[in-house]
């Protein structure tokens, strides 16, 4: 999150070192630091109940934005709302109480950007200034600010919860998975034990592995798009405007018909198999064509970078006793998260790697 913050808007989150502060601005208080910093004054306690406040109040519109697909009467329950007939403590009453408070947040946020002399804003590099070159228009910018969380706030952590569970399932498989990821990072890593981009870049295994989990653990496994004009598909299906097509990433990494029989299994291998990059259409979880996700490469590159990083030190984890099979899926949910209590893992640190690191 912390990451994604500061490459998408220009702030760092602080969420590892919440009472960092910089040099004092001169006013008795520490300078902002971070986006809450900005909302709710400077660091204190009270920014880290905006911290888990946001954290609430944005999983909760999540999690009842998705829902909404299994209650066709939302529409009239959000009236009903807005009539003040339902109570605030209703489904549509607190998702609109959750997403004052994420409006509030970024509009202060939007507020605090527009503020800022041109000529620091023209210095800017991160995505948000590269809209706001464009538009000046704060609910437009608003709904990118949103949509950038949406795209970049869980997608990798759950990525890499499914990826540590694979690892694991594996070790129980005793598949040798670890051993390999080990191998590959010490001798990239050589004697200085630097994962700079370049080693990072030549952990071919490492990177199947994530792109496997990607594949099979779509982190969205249901999207779709709506038609802006009247259209035709290549098998002669009329899609009027305003028709919505959906497509399941899910259900595609599955599918014998394009991935092989194995489709359903996670093996890394496939990747270091291929003779070339899979189609996008085909591997579609980053979408496809000119709408493919900005954040692609990051997304992957973050997520090796995590793996490699832990894998140097000298992790190493396990399953706790428990049933076998795949965990089950949080629901309702915009992700394919999974279900609370979450992935619980035995870790260890061998102790060697980790001195050396």
């Amino acid at each position: 999150m912390d990451a994604f913050c500061e490459i998408a808007y220009g702030f760092p989150w602080n969420s590892m070192n919440p009472q960092e502060a910089p040099t004092p601005n001169g006013t008795g208080h520490a300078a902002p630091t971070g986006w809450f910093d900005i909302v709710l004054g400077a660091p204190d306690t009270h920014t880290e109940v905006g911290r888990m406040l946001w954290g609430r109040h944005f999983d909760r519109a999540q999690e009842i934005s998705a829902g909404r697909s299994f209650r066709p009467s939302w529409k009239l329950e959000r009236l009903l709302v807005r009539a003040g007939v339902l109570p605030a403590r209703s489904l549509e009453g607190m998702l609109r109480e959750s997403m004052q408070y994420v409006d509030r947040v970024i509009y202060k946020i939007l507020d605090a950007r527009f503020q800022e002399p041109e000529a620091q804003r023209a210095k800017r590099n991160d995505l948000l200034s590269l809209f706001m070159g464009v538009t000046q228009d704060r609910k437009y910018l608003r709904d990118i600010a949103v949509n950038f969380l949406l795209a970049g706030r869980d997608t990798t952590a759950t990525t890499l919860t499914w990826l540590f569970w694979e690892v694991a399932r594996c070790e129980k498989l005793n598949l040798g998975v670890l051993a390999r990821m080990r191998e590959e990072v010490a001798r990239e890593a050589g004697a200085e034990r630097s994962l700079s981009f370049q080693a990072l870049s030549r952990m071919r295994f490492c990177g199947a592995c994530v792109r496997e989990t990607v594949r099979l653990h779509a982190v969205v496994p249901l999207d779709g798009k709506t038609a802006v004009a009247d259209d035709v598909l290549p098998d002669g299906t009329l899609v009027a405007r305003g028709d919505m097509v959906f497509f399941h990433p899910y259900c595609m990494a599955r599918d014998p018909g394009l991935w092989g029989p194995d489709a359903a299994e996670w093996r890394p291998d496939r990747w270091l198999e291929m003779e070339h990059e899979p189609s996008t259409f085909l591997d579609c979880v980053f979408q496809a064509g000119p709408r493919i996700c900005l954040g692609k490469e990051m997304a992957l590159l973050e997520a090796k970078t995590v793996l490699a990083h832990l894998v140097l030190a000298g992790l190493s984890w396990s399953l706790p006793p428990g049933p076998d099979g795949e965990p089950p899926y949080k629901f309702p949910s915009v992700t394919l998260t999974m279900a609370d209590p979450g992935l619980w893992l035995n870790l260890k640190f061998d102790d060697a790697p980790r001195r050396a690191a």
